[in-house]
Order: C-alpha cells, then structure tokens, then sequence
C-alpha cells in the first residue's frame, strides 16, 4: 500500500548520531542501528551507502527510486523515512 504521509524529518547531521550494531549489508554500503545523542530512548535503522561505486556502477536513478517509494510508505510493517543527510 503506497499513500501520501506527512513529510517529517529529522534535524540533526552526522556529529549528531551514535552509529551501533550492523543490521545488514548490501552491495553499496551496510544498514546500522542508531540514535540521536540528544535523545537515546527513539533507535533508528541508520543506511550508510558508498556514493562513489553507485554513480560508477550507474545505479543511481534505482538508489533515486529507492528514495522516492520510502518517503511515499505509509505501513506499520515498513520503517518511516526521515530523510538523507
């Protein structure tokens, strides 16, 4: 089920997050567990991905679409997308 939601987003940068544990590794990069510093109560699945090998490999529009469905989700089985920094 793809529906419109409210566009939330997190404000904070890199110096903000504690990364934790590997949940995952794909082929451009791997996906972690973090949080804020500010506040370690709320846990985030965190992607990290190696810019370079994915403009190199030409896959950036699927990496766009990627992008484009997750801020489009609305389901309790599927992560929120907060956005990219």
């Amino acid at each position: 089920m793809v529906e419109g939601k409210k566009n939330q987003k997190l404000d904070c940068n890199l110096a903000d997050l504690i990364f934790g544990i590997s949940l995952g590794e794909g082929a451009f990069g791997n996906v972690r567990v973090g949080w804020l510093k500010s506040n370690k109560t709320n846990k985030y699945a965190i992607k990290t991905m190696k810019k370079a090998e994915i403009i190199n490999s030409k896959h950036v529009d699927h990496i766009e679409n990627e992008k484009n469905i997750l801020e489009k989700m609305a389901h309790p089985f599927i992560l929120e997308y907060y956005g990219f920094l």
